[in-house]
């Protein structure tokens, strides 16, 4: 993969950008183009800059994949597209615009983002389900058990250990009188323990069969619930793939909520095109997050020597738009 990788780069860099590159910097220009600020500005020029910015216009198009501890993500948390979009990021957006939610509020469910959710549901789930997997067998198998070591049961074994005593039964055979009130006395306490041993056992059983109705009763409750998770989880999935897939939507969402961010910008007091700057900066970060913008400058130890690079920021994009312009590879 990461000589594909290196292989894309060196052509992208001999031969310029590919036909899809191209593609998706004029879609970003054209959807830019449409997009109108309330002081009347645009951003043909700085929405595709961003693309550039955030995806290479297309080659990176899953970012923040990692967490802080360095575990990976999961789509739903990620950075999406050739916009580098959540999740969350492109339902605020949609949700915010009549004429993108009149478009695309099939993504959307009401509620927090179901994911943590919807993996804390199915393990309960299936937890319960697994503890319900029994019959009456195992009731009556758990319910002995459980009386083993009752006062009964002791009582109970020992009586018939008397009754099964081979001296005890050849005396009684033998009609001898202690051994008859003996064994009559061991019929009778057998008699007693067992009896109340089976209405200890019975008991065991009716809140067995209870239990297991009340969790019966979760499980359905969990499985109603899971049924609805799975049915947001399939927007979320829709939602994820139409980001990753469609350059156009793609474009829309990081358009909009780039305009989102510079009418934040205006209200904040900025103007024109510090205003601009900012909202791009804000894109990726602060306020004033002048590198995002202008780029910076990098040092790196190379044949032991410290050689120093620029990093391009999203000006740089635009000045190279304007160049693609100038050449009629990107039309107005």
């Amino acid at each position: 993969m990461r000589i594909l990788v290196l292989l894309m780069m060196i052509v992208l860099s001999v031969f310029g950008l590919s036909k899809d590159q191209l593609y998706k910097i004029q879609v970003g220009y054209d959807v830019g183009k449409t997009i109108i600020a309330s002081d009347g500005m645009t951003f043909e020029k700085g929405l595709p800059s961003i693309g550039g910015k955030e995806s290479s216009w297309g080659i990176y198009v899953i970012g923040d994949k990692y967490d802080n501890n360095g575990r990976l993500k999961s789509l739903y948390e990620s950075s999406l597209g050739d916009y580098q979009i959540k999740l969350s990021t492109a339902k605020i957006t949609i949700r915010k615009y009549p004429h993108l939610f009149k478009k695309y509020s099939h993504f959307l469910y009401e509620g927090d983002s179901i994911y943590l959710q919807y993996e804390k549901n199915l393990v309960l789930l299936r937890k319960y389900k697994k503890k319900a997997n029994v019959d009456e067998k195992q009731f009556k198998k758990n319910a002995l058990l459980e009386l083993k070591n009752s006062e009964h049961a002791k009582k109970i074994k020992y009586y018939k250990s008397v009754l099964n005593n081979k001296i005890w039964k050849k005396r009684f055979e033998e009609k001898q009188e202690r051994a008859i009130k003996t064994i009559a006395w061991a019929k009778r306490r057998l008699s007693y323990h067992t009896k109340f041993y089976n209405e200890e056992l019975d008991n065991l059983m009716k809140n067995s069969r209870k239990e297991y109705l009340t969790l019966l009763k979760k499980i359905e409750s969990l499985q109603k619930i899971h049924n609805s998770l799975v049915g947001k989880a399939n927007k979320d999935t829709a939602l994820i793939n139409k980001l990753l897939t469609d350059t156009r939507f793609s474009a829309e969402i990081g358009g909009y909520y780039l305009l989102s961010i510079y009418e934040e910008a205006l209200k904040r007091g900025y103007k024109g095109n510090d205003a601009y700057r900012r909202a791009v900066g804000r894109y990726n970060g602060g306020w004033n997050n002048k590198k995002y913008y202008y780029g910076f400058t990098r040092t790196r130890l190379k044949n032991g020597k410290l050689v120093s690079y620029h990093v391009d920021g999203v000006r740089d994009k635009i000045l190279y738009i304007n160049k693609l312009i100038k050449k009629g590879k990107i039309k107005t």
